[in-house]
C-alpha cells in the first residue's frame, strides 16, 4: 500500500486536475519500475496506490518499496521542485505456512495495511513498514 502523504499540497497550489496527472504520471513510472505479472491500483483515497507482486519474498517486497519511494520523490520534485513524504506499508504471507488451507481475507489484508500505514504516519520515522502474516487473522 502506498501513500503519497503530501498530494494536498499539489491540489492547494494547483488545483485537483494538476494532482491527478500528477497520479497518472506516477502510475506510469511506478510501472515502469514492475515487472509485467505485477499489478498497480488505484485505491480509493485520492492519495493511495495499491501493488500486488506475485510470488515476491518479503525482502524482494522491501527492495522493490525503496525503488517506488525513490520514484514518488524523483517524480513530484521533477514536477514541482519541492520534496514530498510517502509511505509504503508491505504485507506479505506464504499461504503454505498458514495453519489453515485458506487464504486471508482481502478486507482482512487491507485493515493491516492500513494500520500499519497509520502507524507509519505516527511514528514518522521509517517510511517502510513489512508486516509478515502467519496466522489466520481475525474479523472483526
Amino acid at each position: 500500500l502506498i501513500d503519497v502523504e503530501d498530494i494536498q499540497k499539489v491540489v492547494e497550489n494547483y488545483g485537483i486536475p494538476e494532482a491527478e496527472k500528477f497520479l497518472r504520471v506516477l502510475a506510469q513510472n511506478i510501472s515502469q519500475k514492475l515487472r509485467r505479472v505485477d499489478m498497480v491500483a488505484k485505491l480509493k483515497k485520492f492519495e493511495q496506490f495499491g501493488i500486488i507482486l506475485p510470488e515476491t519474498p518479503a525482502q524482494g517486497a522491501v527492495v522493490v518499496g525503496r525503488k517506488i519511494l525513490n520514484t514518488i520523490e524523483k517524480t513530484f520534485f521533477a514536477l514541482y521542485k519541492q520534496r514530498l513524504t510517502g509511505y509504503i506499508t508491505v504485507v506479505t504471507y506464504d499461504p503454505s505456512n498458514m495453519p489453515s488451507k485458506t487464504d486471508p481475507s482481502s478486507e482482512s489484508i487491507m485493515k493491516v495495511l492500513l494500520t500499519g500505514l497509520e502507524f507509519l504516519k505516527t511514528k514518522k520515522q521509517k517510511r517502510i513498514l513489512l508486516l509478515k502474516i502467519d496466522k489466520e487473522l481475525e474479523t472483526k
